[in-house]
């Protein structure tokens, strides 16, 4: 099982969405990609697609790559292809006028802080099926509320529970929580 990595730049501008670059990875001859950044920071609708044609091979987008969308503050639409798997650290971080998003299907991982300060985020759907409390990585949303259940200071560490999971934090991640009153 060969994996190669390549990062191919492009504009995808239209029907296919809005992408300057994605990340291309062949494990044992099939492709995949993962969307690395819209054509603009000023965009008003960032559509991932499920899949991208390059040189006649259609190739699925399984995940969005750490701060692929971070602070498109003009954005207030997201639309992820049905392919995603994964969507990276930091995805649509700081994205201050997103309103809603929808978790497609197949997503089984969304890691730390994908969705964080995000003010105006009321309305998140998740269509996925497979997501567990270990497929979130620390602060995924904001808001989240939690309580400290233990703190150790040998690991230099601090567990916080949250409705359905538990997030460890480094003491170097403190500054990430907040107080709620």
């Amino acid at each position: 099982s060969v994996s190669y990595n390549y990062v191919w730049a492009f504009d995808m501008n239209g029907e296919n969405g809005l992408m300057t670059a994605a990340e291309l990875k062949a494990v044992n001859g099939k492709y995949e990609a993962a969307y690395l950044k819209p054509v603009s920071k000023n965009t008003t609708t960032i559509k991932i697609p499920a899949t991208i044609e390059i040189n006649g091979t259609s190739i699925q987008i399984t995940s969005v790559g750490k701060n692929a969308c971070s602070r498109c503050k003009k954005a207030t639409k997201v639309t992820i292809g049905a392919n995603v798997t994964k969507i990276g650290s930091k995805a649509f971080y700081q994205c201050s006028k997103l309103k809603s998003i929808t978790i497609p299907k197949k997503v089984t991982k969304i890691d730390t802080k994908a969705f964080a300060k995000n003010s105006k985020l009321i309305s998140i759907t998740i269509k996925a099926t497979k997501l567990t409390e270990k497929s979130f990585g620390a602060g995924v949303f904001n808001g989240d509320v939690g309580v400290v259940r233990a703190i150790d200071p040998a690991m230099e560490q601090l567990t916080v529970v949250y409705d359905d999971r538990e997030v460890d934090y480094d003491f170097s991640q403190l500054n990430e929580l907040e107080p709620a009153f």
